[in-house]
């Protein structure tokens, strides 16, 4: 999945951003933003911070069906907490509060897809959905049903 990240030096001898300016911003793999965050040669573009991350989990606790975010939100929440410092471990459990009232709201829903899953959930509600089939299978066989 693609980040969106600040370049801090220009000119770097990456592919593709040999002729990018200090400032410019560029969509980069995952693994390409987590190795120039670590390196000092770039910082997100849109990074994600304590409050906002408070303001998500009190907005997805209000609303009954998943709120619709980005779909790169949980690499930019990754690679946020890299940078986060002191708040970091708060930081963790506003994330972790957020993505527990996300996976009540999924079981909840068991098999139903929402339109507003991130990549990562759909495959998880695949997941669940095929072994709640399977198990309902045998259980039906074992009952003689």
């Amino acid at each position: 999945m693609k980040v969106k990240v600040r370049l801090m030096r220009g000119n770097l001898e990456l592919e593709g951003l040999r002729e990018l300016a200090e400032g410019e911003e560029v969509e980069v793999e995952e693994w390409t933003a987590r190795t120039l965050l670590e390196r000092g040669l770039a910082e997100l573009a849109e990074p994600l911070d304590l409050a906002e991350l408070r303001r998500m989990v009190l907005a997805e606790e209000r609303e009954r069906g998943l709120r619709k975010l980005p779909e790169d939100f949980l690499v930019r929440l990754s690679l946020s907490l890299l940078k986060a410092g002191e708040a970091g471990a708060q930081m963790r459990e506003a994330a972790e509060e957020l993505l527990e009232v996300r996976i009540q709201k999924m079981l909840a829903n068991l098999p139903n897809r929402d339109e507003n899953m991130l990549p990562e959930e759909t495959s998880l509600v695949n997941l669940l959905s095929a072994d709640l089939e399977r198990w309902k299978e045998e259980l039906k066989r074992g009952m003689g049903i």
